[in-house]
C-alpha cells in the first residue's frame, strides 16, 4: 500500500473513531442536529476554500437544513 493511501485511510478511520467517541458524550437530540450540520459545513467549506459554485437547489437545501435546525432548537426550548 502506498504512503498516500495509508495516510488517507488512517486519517479517515481516525476521524470516524473520534467522531463516534464524541457522539457518545452527547444526548441523541444534539447528536442528530450535529449530524445534520455536516453536509452544510462541507458545502460551505467547498464553496469558500475551493471556489465551488452552488446551484439554486444546493442553496435552497442549505437554507432548508438551517431552518430545520433552528425550528428544532426553538421547539426544544418551548418544551423545557
Amino acid at each position: 500500500m502506498s504512503a498516500s493511501l495509508k495516510f488517507v485511510f488512517l486519517s479517515t478511520v481516525l476521524a470516524f473513531c473520534l467522531y463516534t467517541a464524541g457522539l457518545k458524550n452527547l444526548d441523541n437530540g444534539k447528536a442528530s442536529i450535529l449530524a445534520s450540520v455536516e453536509p452544510v459545513a462541507a458545502t460551505l467549506i467547498g464553496t469558500i476554500l475551493y471556489k465551488e459554485t452552488l446551484s439554486a437547489g444546493e442553496i435552497f437545501g442549505v437554507i432548508l437544513v438551517l431552518v430545520a435546525i433552528v425550528m428544532c432548537n426553538l421547539t426544544n426550548k418551548d418544551k423545557k
